[in-house]
């Protein structure tokens, strides 16, 4: 009887501590996209997550073999603990993260995606037109003005230090 509890302790301990992750994936084969907020647990092997732009995540827990986490540029992850081997994360370069490892284990830095814009501004009728950098806004004289030309001025005479006080 002592066996069967100790075995089922045994079991069962991997998946109670990650059962408190808010983001906790159980099983094998698995593959997931998305965005994370609080600890992500993965128990399991041959699994691929990938953390969306916009995560917030202080912990990326892996307890198994095989799996690969991806994490997008924008997300954020504090620190990566691993139970396991053969297990790939790969990081922005600018990503700093903190780290535990049992077994060996592979960290890859990329890269930064080439940066797109926030929003592509869309013509609406009735709005006034984006102005484009360096082009005078319509209506007000064909080419833009040159800035006016001022006199160049007599320099400043040197100040004078004070005498020191005894």
């Amino acid at each position: 009887m002592k066996r069967i509890a100790l075995g089922l302790l045994a079991a069962g301990l991997p998946l109670a501590v990650m059962g408190c992750a808010p983001n906790s994936f159980v099983g094998s084969s698995w593959v997931q996209s998305r965005q994370c907020f609080g600890d992500v647990g993965i128990v399991g092997h041959n699994s691929v997550l990938t953390v969306e732009k916009g995560s917030k995540v202080p912990t990326v827990s892996i307890q198994g073999n095989g799996n690969t986490v991806t994490v997008e540029d924008g997300a954020w992850v504090n620190k990566l603990e691993f139970w396991g081997s053969g297990n790939t994360v790969s990081l922005p370069n600018e990503l700093l993260v903190r780290g535990t490892q049992v077994g060996a284990n592979t960290i890859i830095r990329r890269a930064r995606a080439p940066s797109t814009p926030l929003y592509t501004p869309v013509e609406q009728p009735g709005a006034m037109p984006v102005p484009e950098v360096g082009v005078p806004p319509p209506g007000r004289g064909g080419a833009a003005t040159p800035p006016p030309h001022t006199a160049p001025q007599e320099p400043l005479p040197p100040v004078e230090p004070e005498g020191r006080r005894p």
